[in-house]
């Protein structure tokens, strides 16, 4: 991608969305799914879930929003209708999100201490920990070699570390309140990150400059996520809607409403064939990505979806949210 100041207006592209529908007709409306699996017995919110790479396991990371204590917990998928739990790892403050490394060792969680921690995969137990930011850790993701992790938290920075040495390797500042959401590029040279000023930002991985802006963004974004093929990416949040921008052109191609209210957990399907969205009264929705129309909208949990993972096979697929729940579906 071409450096920039700041991406192009968009008020010359024709888009059509879906209107906001009152929470209540939303609800008489919303078609019901059944999890192949569900765990409910969770102390507090759970704010992630992933998959690990091999497919064979789950991890969850939960508590509450005022930062008291928390649970990362890992689970063994022994086939597709039954889950064991591995190991529960209790933490003295909320844990807001998780990433397996690429060679499945290392589990890192971010927590509300304003630490990273590296963890066994297998056991939960913490390897290693260091201060990544000043206050909460938000998000976090792994480079597809494992060498280099990008964090961002509440004191409105990004940054990227060496994972080996844990030394801090750039510092991204452009944004002005808390920084919510991160993803990398396929190819891992781009970090895009969103947060509670409105601002989705693209960001060079290697070197920490600003590239663009990327505009149309009308309240707090809470999610960004890149396909896996690395055409567009996804920018959503509390303004309901999900912005689909084509990176090749720098243009905005979709804007995906949600009657559903905010959006806050977006998942490509591994195939990039399908966009996942959950939304702040439960509802999950699912577009195609050739065409953009929903292919299908049903009620997933009871409040907030958190999160929302497709296994690396596309199979299955994991939420999780403010019911204190997580579930896991076959891939609709």
């Amino acid at each position: 991608m071409t450096t920039r100041t700041a991406w192009p207006g968009i008020a010359s592209l024709a888009l059509t969305f879906a209107l906001a529908l009152p929470v209540a007709r939303v609800r008489a409306q919303e078609p019901t799914l059944t999890p192949k699996v569900a765990i409910a017995d969770y102390p507090d919110i759970v704010w992630c879930v992933a998959f690990s790479p091999d497919d064979k396991s789950i991890a969850t990371a939960s508590g509450s929003r005022d930062a008291r204590a928390g649970e990362v917990r890992g689970y063994e998928l022994t086939d597709p209708d039954t889950v064991k739990r591995k190991y529960t790892a209790k933490t003295a403050q909320g844990v807001r999100w998780l990433a397996f490394s690429p060679d499945r060792k290392t589990l890192a969680t971010a927590e509300y201490d304003g630490k990273v921690y590296l963890r066994d995969a297998v056991t939960g137990k913490a390897a290693a920990e260091f201060r990544a930011h000043q206050d909460g850790v938000q998000c976090l993701k792994f480079t597809r070699d494992g060498k280099t992790l990008a964090t961002c938290g509440k004191d409105n920075t990004a940054k990227v570390w060496d994972v080996a040495s844990r030394k801090l390797k750039a510092t991204m500042t452009g944004h002005t309140a808390h920084v919510y959401t991160l993803d990398l590029s396929p190819d891992d040279k781009t970090l895009l990150t969103g947060g509670n000023d409105s601002r989705a930002i693209l960001w060079n991985l290697a070197t920490g400059d600003e590239e663009g802006t990327v505009p149309g963004n009308d309240n707090a974004v809470e999610v960004v996520r890149y396909s896996p093929a690395g055409k567009v990416f996804a920018i959503a949040g509390w303004d309901g809607y999900a912005n689909i921008w084509e990176i090749t052109t720098d243009t905005r191609i979709e804007k995906l409403g949600s009657p559903g209210g905010a959006i806050l957990a977006t998942a490509f399907t591994p195939d990039g064939k399908r966009l996942a969205a959950g939304t702040e009264t439960g509802m999950i929705r699912i577009w195609d990505t050739v065409t953009w129309q929903e292919s299908r909208t049903f009620h997933g949990h009871n409040g907030n979806v958190r999160a929302i993972a497709f296994s690396p096979d596309g199979k299955l697929m994991a939420t999780a949210g403010f019911d204190r729940a997580v579930k896991i579906w076959e891939t609709p």
